[in-house]
Parts: structure tokens; sequence; C-alpha cells
């Protein structure tokens, strides 16, 4: 996203617009269900390892994305997600910064970085609120849900945390919702008036930190945390350079800037991932793999030697194969009930279903006259059965 930076100050307005600001909230706001889906997901497969982080997740992303924005605040005046759509927050001064620019960019630069308490209260903004706003969410559902189906019963508390805790859940049931619609309305109402050039404040905590946004320029990206006098060359002087506090500085700016690269490749893999399964490429490849395995069948063999590896109960012994093409290849019978199978081959659909359905797991699932692998005959484990999909009857 330096690509603001590279523009002019005569050819684009400094002051973004309101859709920028608002693609870098809905990004921002994107990012802790998309970790917390991965999460889950990687957990119920490795459930040893990551179960305990997917139940702790809230807390977990709030402690690293509390480091992550202090940081971003720090050094670039703007969050994460700000940053990748080259904005920044910077402080609403009594002068038009637009006029003096041009002549003393860095002064004016070092004025609008943000104070020590604009980046606290930005850093609970971003961070803390959203938690808590979750946190109070979930119990609001809880709690209207009880009352609902009539299960919300206040007892007389027995302690002072109960009695805490059923103050709270009052406080949250009957004035949650009216305090979240008046924070909505006064954020919508400061909305319009910046889309207007009304003010410069697009929502109640930029008006009362008396900060407002920016586009990145050039300037900011010449961080001094990425400069240094002299190259190490030396294996011991590069060590001594990454012990020292400058190339900690140096650790920690590219660290922070891999993220918003691993970011945009995280975009780009979940649109790749949108469009393969949106396409067949992903079928056509599969049926074209699955066409070519055992494309060309044996020529069938003796019966007696294959079927005694298929089936080795006495009562279930296999006849031989007969010349006669009406007769089942199994019971030596005339076909009733025709079906087939995957190798071409006929059989009483009792005969061939009962023959897959009771062959034992080392054996089983193979053609009782060729001895091919059927693909649509699958052991299942946890049953100690097969799954018998690849017979087909036939209507002659």
């Amino acid at each position: 996203m330096d690509f603001f930076g590279s523009l002019s100050a005569s050819g684009l307005s400094s002051q973004p617009t309101l859709f920028e600001i608002i693609s870098a909230e809905e990004l921002s706001s994107l990012l802790a269900p998309s970790l917390r889906y991965v999460v889950a997901y990687t957990a119920q497969r490795h459930p040893r390892y990551l179960l305990k982080i997917a139940h702790r997740f809230d807390e977990i992303y709030l402690a690293l994305s509390a480091v992550i924005e202090y940081q971003f605040l720090k050094r670039h005046n703007s969050s994460f997600a700000e940053n990748f759509y080259g904005l920044k927050r910077v402080r609403t001064l009594a002068i038009d910064p637009a006029a003096l620019n041009d002549y003393a960019p860095k002064q004016i630069r070092d004025a609008q970085r943000l104070k020590r308490h604009q980046i606290i209260g930005h850093l609970f903004v971003l961070v803390v609120l959203p938690y808590i706003n979750e946190k109070i969410s979930r119990r609001y559902e809880l709690l209207i849900a009880r009352s609902a189906f009539g299960t919300h019963t206040q007892s007389e508390p027995s302690s002072h945390y109960e009695r805490l805790t059923q103050f709270t859940d009052h406080l949250i049931l009957h004035y949650y919702p009216a305090a979240k619609a008046c924070l909505t309305l006064s954020n919508v109402g400061f909305s319009a008036f910046y889309l207007f050039q009304a003010s410069n404040a697009h929502n109640l905590a930029d008006y009362l930190l008396n900060t407002s946004y920016a586009r990145l320029t050039s300037f900011d990206y010449d961080t001094p945390a990425t400069q240094q006098d002299e190259d190490p060359k030396t294996l011991s002087e590069k060590l001594a350079f990454l012990c020292s506090l400058q190339g900690l500085k140096l650790v920690e700016s590219s660290v922070l800037d891999s993220l918003q690269t691993m970011l945009a490749t995280a975009m780009f893999g979940l649109k790749f991932a949108e469009w393969w399964a949106a396409s067949d490429i992903g079928t056509q490849l599969s049926m074209k793999h699955r066409s070519g395995v055992d494309s060309v069948l044996p020529p069938p063999t003796g019966a007696n030697t294959v079927l005694q590896k298929v089936e080795e109960k006495p009562t279930m012994e296999l006849k031989a194969l007969s010349d006669d093409n009406q007769s089942c290849p199994i019971c030596h019978e005339s076909i009733t009930n025709p079906a087939i199978i995957e190798t071409g081959f006929v059989f009483c659909y009792t005969c061939i279903f009962r023959i897959l359905s009771d062959a034992p797991q080392e054996t089983g699932g193979r053609c009782p006259v060729t001895g091919q692998r059927l693909l649509g005959a699958r052991y299942i484990e946890n049953q100690e059965q097969w799954e018998i999909t690849g017979i087909r009857r036939l209507i002659i």
C-alpha cells in the first residue's frame, strides 16, 4: 500500500474518503472471525495441541492484537488495517496543514503525530472495546433467550459476587441495546458530517480524542528505525548489530512489515480457494485421475485361486467359471436380478453383494473374478464393515 506515498500532494487530497475508512474498519473487523475459523478448523484435526488455544482465542487475540496495534500506532500513527490501506491518524491542528505542507513537511508531520494519551485511547477503541462488546453481546443473547423461554429467574443472592452478577445482568438486559443504538447513531451522524466535509472526525472516538484521518506520504515511510550508518560485513558485526537497540528495532520493523505481506498473501489464497471451489477444474482433474486407474483390465484368471483369498469360509466357496455367459460366476447358476461391477462382470445381485460385504478387511474389496481392487468398496474401520457403492443393477 505504498501507492499513496508516491503520489504528489497536488494530485491527491491528504484527507481520505469515507469509503476508504470504512474499508479499513471492515478489514479490521474480519480479521478476528477469520483467524477464529482457522484455529477452530485446525483444532478439530489436532485437538491435543490447539484445543486450549481455541477455547481461549478471545484472550489470546486480545493480547496479540494489543501488541501489534500499539506498535503500529506508535510507529505509523495508524492501526494495522489502516496502514494496509495507506491511512493514518493525525492530531487536529488549529491551522490548515495543507497550506504549510509544501514548505515544512517534516515540521507538520511532527506536529501531527499522536500524543501518548491519544495512542492509548485509540488502542482502547481498537482492541479493548471490541472485546468487551463481544463478551456483552454473548451475555445479552443468553439473557434474552432465558427471558423469552421464562427460565431467567432471579433468586436472592447469597454472596457479593452473585449480587454483582445480578446487577450486571440487569444492566445488560435493560440498557445494553439502548446504549449500543445511541453509539451507532452517533457514529452514523459523525460519518454523515465527515462525508459532507462538515467535520474532521468520522466517529465519536476521533472527536473525543481530537484526531482525524490522513493519507500516508513518502515522509511516513522514512522511519529512523530502519536506517543505519554502515552495513555490518562480518558475522560477529552482524550478531552485535542484531543484539543492539538499533538492530532490535530493525527486526521489529521487519516483523511488522511482514504481517502486511502475510495478510495480502492470505487474501490472495482465499480468493484462489473460492475460485477453485466454484470452478469444475478440481472435479475434472479428479475424474481424469480416476479414469486412469486400472484403465486396462487384466485378463480373467481361474476363479478358484482368487476366490480362496477373498473368502475362506467353506459354506461360501465359489464354483469355477463356466463357459456359459448366462450363468453367475459365483453360484454357477442362471443369473437372477443381474448386477454389474466396475470390472464389467455380471453376477447375481445377492451373490456379489454377499461376497463383497462379508469379505475380511485384509483381502476384501476386490473383484471375485479378476482380483482387481474395486473403488466402490470401502472398509469402515469404526463400524467393522464394508460400504459397497459400486454395484449397479442391470435391466435386461
